[in-house]
């Protein structure tokens, strides 16, 4: 599950997470920040440590403490 969070997050339903858009207003994934890279849409180390941190900051506010996230 952990993986899939962090390579998609379009379909919180299909992922049995459905009140993911309602706890984290921001999402973000592994496989947007590679596209947004590929379309040269992130072009600095610092916009993407943002967004990298953002993942894993919303891994940490989605999930509970017990959790293997």
């Amino acid at each position: 599950m952990v993986r899939s969070i962090l390579t998609r997050s379009e379909d919180p339903v299909a992922l049995n997470i459905p009140d993911y858009p309602d706890v984290v207003k921001e999402p973000m994934d592994l496989s947007t920040i590679q596209r947004r890279i590929e379309t040269q849409m992130i072009t600095t180390k610092e916009e993407f440590a943002v967004l990298m941190r953002l993942v894993f900051s919303n891994a940490c506010l989605y999930n509970k403490p017990e959790s293997d996230v």
